[in-house]
């Protein structure tokens, strides 16, 4: 993938309105200057090794912190992921190849995507990453628990316990997707959404807002085609729509069953 979208989704900005263009212009050579460790060096992490970069409050350096602690190989940085809503573990993460240029950074539970700091490190990463031009693609898997098609028959026949745990999923869905929407019009880079195909969100007309909003385009993907198999080795069919705005992964992502086995 290449390229920064293009949708008029205004500048890298802040999500505090009252913020003046001189101190932001401040702001930005600060974070400049701290930024020049990220690609190249491991000083910050050096000057501090016991530090957590989760107890960090400042985005540049708990990039420069991520990108050493995580980036293992010769070859320089040319693409990013980074993976919204993921595991510790996820596949996107190991599957890329890093001797290929390609680094994934992962946003997970820890991180805590609701939280205005986790918005700021994703912004901060794209702009940073946009001023060296490499690009970028912001891959989203909010939670989709309450979304799913079992989530029709447990509220029939759930208990009232049941179908409040189902309205608590639904209501964390809600506070997680309003944090997209806060941070979406802010990275002025390549964006996906990943949900099961038949996850109810995708009717949600929040959902279908920011779908329209962006000219998001839809790439469908039959796990088994891309290998999932259970864990006695069968096929796992599980087709999950993917949304994005980046032409070229919803050309060649698409990719559908063809089996000759029960799934």
């Amino acid at each position: 993938f290449g390229g920064a979208r293009t949708a008029t989704q205004g500048q890298e900005g802040s999500e505090d309105s009252g913020s003046s263009s001189s101190s932001s212009s401040r702001e930005g050579e600060g974070r400049r200057k701290e930024a020049q460790d990220v690609r190249g060096g491991a000083a910050a992490v050096e000057a501090n090794p016991k530090k957590n970069p989760l107890q960090s409050q400042d985005p540049a350096e708990w990039l420069t912190m991520y990108v050493n602690q995580n980036w293992r190989s010769a070859a320089s940085i040319d693409r990013v992921v980074i993976e919204v809503c993921c595991s510790p573990q996820s596949l996107i993460g190991k599957t890329a190849n890093q001797d290929d240029g390609c680094l994934v950074i992962r946003i997970t539970e820890a991180e805590d995507f609701t939280s205005k700091w986790c918005r700021d490190v994703i912004v901060f990463t794209n702009w940073y990453f946009q001023t060296t031009e490499t690009p970028v693609l912001n891959w989203f898997s909010i939670p989709c628990t309450g979304g799913t098609q079992w989530s029709y028959l447990n509220w029939a026949k759930g208990s009232e316990q049941t179908r409040h745990k189902m309205n608590q999923h639904v209501k964390l869905f809600e506070t997680m997707w309003e944090s997209f929407t806060a941070v979406a019009p802010r990275i002025r880079n390549l964006m996906a959404i990943e949900w099961p195909k038949r996850c109810r969100y995708w009717a949600f007309p929040q959902v279908v807002a920011q779908i329209q909003q962006y000219g998001l385009v839809p790439a469908d993907v039959d796990g088994c085609a891309y290998g999932l198999q259970s864990d006695d080795g069968r096929p796992m069919w599980k087709p999950w729509h993917i949304y994005t705005d980046c032409n070229e992964l919803a050309y060649r992502l698409p990719k559908q069953c063809a089996c000759t086995t029960t799934h």
